[in-house]
């Protein structure tokens, strides 16, 4: 077909998959660096407990896991990336000539180009369900791993919550007559929650 497989590497150095949807081209698997050049010392803190993290302490989450630094995350880094909360994201996570997708133009974009109701089915057809992430939601309670995908917009939140989209599985056949199908698949969270990112290409 002309067409070539296209990898992109992180700033700690891991490999990435790349899908194109569109016009754009979306990362076809999870963030999963602690490596940021603007965060103290050049890490994210990935070791925080649930008291600091209800307190908005930036950083992020491996799940389940106490420090998700250790060697003993990187499974679980491999298979379902790291979880950023919004303080987290404020630094330079993205790899080079990428970004954390917004929530206006490029979402839109998206929705313009897959169709609003079938968006969901289209988004698990293209990978985005086989790293269901799950959340550490503000109290820093880890939940709904491998039962919902949470994804982080990029934009500054809006009061207190942020925007992300996600996928259930279990709820990606909506009908056409769905009211206010433009909601559909993204909605607002509190900037406390950890969710997965996926880059877009700038």
């Amino acid at each position: 077909s002309g067409l070539s497989p296209y990898l992109v590497r992180d700033n700690e150095g891991s490999v990435y998959k790349t899908m194109k949807i569109g016009t754009q081209y979306w990362m076809a698997e999870n963030l999963r660096t602690l490596t940021d050049p603007a965060a103290s010392g050049g890490k994210l803190v990935a070791a925080i407990p649930a008291s600091q993290w209800k307190a908005g302490r930036p950083g992020a989450a491996v799940y389940g896991c106490a420090d998700g630094a250790d060697a003993g995350s990187r499974p679980v880094r491999e298979k379902y990336g790291v979880l950023y909360n919004y303080g987290g994201t404020r630094g330079e996570l993205a790899p080079d000539g990428w970004k954390i997708p917004d929530h206006g133009n490029d979402w839109t974009t998206l929705q313009n180009y897959l169709g609003k109701t079938t968006l969901a089915k289209a988004l698990k057809i293209a990978g985005f369900t086989e790293q269901l992430g799950g959340t550490r939601n503000s109290d820093g309670v880890y939940e709904k791993k491998d039962e919902v995908g949470y994804w982080r917009f990029g934009n500054a939140p809006v009061g207190s919550l942020c925007w992300v989209f996600y996928v259930d599985p279990l709820q990606v056949d909506f009908p056409e007559d769905t009211p206010d199908p433009e909601q559909l698949n993204n909605e607002q969270k509190s900037q406390n929650f950890g969710f997965s990112i996926r880059c877009i290409r700038k």
